[in-house]
């Protein structure tokens, strides 16, 4: 019931996204919907920047603590530091604002500054309520932080209540970031009630450790986020932000494939590959990685085929010509996103097994040879292209971390750790 009611609220979050989009292409056309797809692309570059993925660190603690005391340390630990970023980076926003600078570059400052911080910190709150095993919860302020506020900001426009602009979506984005982090406190409250807050010990020493294991991580994260947004400031630059617009569309559309498999799998197997190998139950590790494998395999493709077969219909429904695209294009875009739901298995199983330089490698290696690769095949064959480099970075990534999964495994087989890899599944 917990996974019929996350993918409902992971659908509502990211088709409301793609409402705004919508919306946005009605009532303007393909310029506006790249300019705000790249608006939203650069918050989420950004939301992972700031905060140098140190969560990834403090999660990977937190599950290994057995107590809520110790998690409940692990988790003040973090705001802290956070907190020491948030600060620094509205000061920052403020300068140009104090010069009588209200955009750079085209993107407007205060927007950026006050969603970004906003968005961050609900999204940490989303992950700790997913390591906390409450997936309603995480999902919740998960859908009020990426994209229900689409859904009221098409009702408000369709009523005339406001513009059919770029800053309407952006006053409701943050105010919906507010309710989430609200919401998110407040639980957190509940969920801790009774337990003391404190530092780790050693803090200074713990945050320097986090940190130095966290620039795997940062680095790590930067280049796969990367991997599906640069292509799109590529088009914008090398083509036209109309073409962008294009891509960005179809690109939003089987995006939701890697969501609804992470909300039906993902938010499930996360925690406990992560406590099963911190606490060293290799056998129920290795049983939640099959698991996690075959879910996401048949969620994957079913996903893709349907968006596929639904590709036709979608322009002229939407009564907007300029979206056409050719099949091949849409199918190109749905195989990409769904081998980068089954390498995302085997990324999980690398994190849990701490095999962070092998990540970071491989990770920033293919993702700087598919943005080389996206000046040529864009250059050549426009934003087909995009979609070709897409499909083999990902199948790329998909090689690579498998193969890395499986020594992982292996080596716990040999160890006797876990089951004969007979029994393990791909």
């Amino acid at each position: 019931m917990h996974a019929f009611g996350s993918l409902v609220l992971r659908l509502l979050a990211v088709s409301g996204k793609f409402v705004a989009v919508l919306i946005l292409a009605k009532e303007g056309g393909a310029r506006d919907v790249g300019a705000f797809a790249l608006f939203y692309g650069g918050i989420n570059i950004l939301t992972y920047v700031i905060g140098l993925d140190f969560h990834l660190f403090a999660i990977r603690e937190a599950l290994g603590k057995r107590t809520g005391a110790g998690q409940l340390r692990i988790v003040c630990g973090q705001a802290v530091f956070d907190f020491a970023i948030y600060g620094l980076l509205l000061f920052l926003a403020s300068i140009p604002l104090v010069l009588g600078v209200p955009t750079i570059a085209a993107i407007p400052v205060f927007w950026l500054a006050t969603i970004l911080v906003s968005d961050h910190l609900a999204q940490e709150l989303s992950r700790l309520f997913t390591i906390l095993k409450r997936p309603l919860a995480a999902n919740i302020i998960y859908a009020l932080k990426t994209g229900l506020w689409g859904w009221v900001g098409a009702a408000l426009i369709q009523w005339a209540f406001i513009p059919a602009a770029a800053s309407s979506f952006y006053a409701l984005w943050l105010s919906a970031n507010m309710m989430a982090v609200a919401l998110g406190f407040f639980w957190a409250r509940r969920f801790f009630a009774g337990v003391r807050p404190s530092l780790p010990p050693r803090y200074h020493r713990w945050l320097r450790r986090g940190l130095g294991v966290s620039r795997f991580f940062y680095i790590t994260s930067v280049a796969s986020i990367s991997l599906g947004i640069l292509d799109r400031f590529i088009i914008a630059e090398r083509i036209s932000l109309a073409q962008a617009g294009l891509y960005s569309f179809w690109q939003s559309i089987t995006g939701m494939l890697p969501i609804v498999v992470y909300a039906m799998a993902g938010m499930h197997f996360l925690p406990r590959l992560v406590e099963a190998y911190r606490r060293r139950r290799f056998e129920a590790f290795a049983a939640h990685h099959r698991s996690f494998f075959w879910r996401s395999l048949i969620l994957g493709f079913a996903c893709g085929l349907g968006v596929v077969a639904a590709a036709p219909f979608i322009p002229a429904l939407l009564g907007k010509p300029e979206f056409e695209a050719p099949l091949l294009l849409v199918a190109l875009l749905a195989g990409g996103a769904c081998l980068n739901a089954l390498w995302q298995v085997s990324y999980q199983v690398l994190y849990s097994a701490s095999e962070d330089r092998f990540l970071a490698a491989w990770i920033t290696g293919i993702t700087a040879t598919s943005v080389a690769a996206n000046f040529l095949a864009v250059e050549w064959l426009g934003i087909m292209g995009a979609a070709c480099v897409s499909l083999a970075a990902n199948l790329a990534m998909y090689l690579v971390l498998r193969r890395g999964s499986w020594q992982v495994l292996e080596k716990n087989a040999r160890r006797g750790l876990s089951p004969p890899m007979a029994q393990m599944g791909p």
